[in-house]
């Protein structure tokens, strides 16, 4: 069972708590949790005579979640301590009505709202401004109860912190406070890979965001995925300092820019038509890389990939 998330409006970026105990802004029912699933569109065909179907093509649609919870205010000794019983309620009261207050700006319609839940968090858009309880059960001067609807149009929970991959690279020989013996002290070391493996911890293939960093002249780099075959050239020769990124996720962050300093721009006139946007499989993806002439050796690679799960573990 979930203990615990963040509800955070991505324009705003105004965050609120919900969980299971008082020590959270709100506080969710014991069956308040919906994280709904993630359905699933087979396209099948048959021909004449055929037993059963044969599936061509599956698509993952969005989800539905909802949280349904109470606005509270537990007084505090110093309340108690202040305020007269008939003051105590007025008190409380108070206080939901400017808790409501924050769920009314937080849950806008017209905004994406991001579910972080421990390592992982959906975004998506709520169905519905908030909803409260209509009877005086359920909205009174004790607590009121509200139900927030979200449609993810991703359903997949997404790893708030990326783990990166560094194919070539230095790696720091030193750090502070520093003693250097006599013998004397190494300052870092050059590491140069051919070939790296990356991890993916979720349970669904992701694309990625892979960086190159020409340190000398390079000249059509290329990545590949040594398993699946994907791989991609960059037709340019690289300038010392120009980097390139490339972006394979699904999605309109999908595309390569690059440039030398702040100044970036478009490069898809430096990609190839049969190239691949390079993806990376559940567990270990082995990813390679080249360039002609040799000058591998004079680009650094930094590969990025987010985690995606079907569900927590935990739900």
């Amino acid at each position: 069972m979930i203990q615990g998330f963040i509800i955070e409006n991505q324009t705003s970026k105004q965050r609120v708590t919900l969980g299971m105990n008082p020590k959270y802004d709100y506080v969710y029912k014991d069956d308040g949790l919906d994280w709904g699933y993630a359905p699933a569109n087979h396209s099948t065909y048959s021909y004449p005579g055929q037993v059963g179907e044969k599936i061509s093509m599956t698509n993952i649609q969005g989800r539905d979640i909802s949280f349904t919870g109470y606005v509270h205010y537990l007084p505090s000794k110093v309340d108690i301590s202040n305020y007269s019983r008939e003051g105590l309620k007025i008190l409380v009261r108070d206080k939901i009505e400017e808790k409501k207050g924050v769920l009314n700006s937080l849950i806008n319609p017209m905004d994406h709202l991001r579910i972080i839940v421990g390592d992982f968090y959906l975004e998506g858009k709520p169905n519905r401004s908030i909803q409260y309880g209509q009877t005086v059960s359920e909205n009174n001067e004790y607590f009121c109860m509200f139900e927030i609807s979200i449609y993810c149009e991703n359903p997949m929970f997404h790893k708030v912190k990326s783990p990166n991959t560094v194919i070539a690279g230095s790696s720091p020989g030193f750090h502070f406070p520093l003693s250097i013996p006599d013998t004397g002290y190494f300052l870092s070391t050059r590491i140069d890979y051919l070939i790296i493996s990356c991890e993916n911890e979720g349970n669904a293939t992701v694309g990625g965001v892979i960086t190159i960093t020409a340190l000398k002249e390079v000249k059509n780099p290329v990545i590949e995925n040594v398993e699946t075959g994907e791989k991609f050239k960059i037709y340019k020769t690289l300038s010392e300092g120009e980097v390139v990124e490339i972006n394979t996720t699904q999605g309109e962050n999908r595309g390569i820019k690059g440039g030398i300093g702040s100044a970036t721009q478009n490069y898809f006139r430096y990609w190839d038509y049969e190239n691949d946007w390079v993806q990376f499989g559940v567990g270990t993806t082995m990813i390679g890389y080249s360039a002609d002439d040799d000058t591998q050796l004079d680009m650094t690679v930094k590969i990025v990939i987010a985690p995606e799960k079907y569900g927590l573990e935990d739900q």
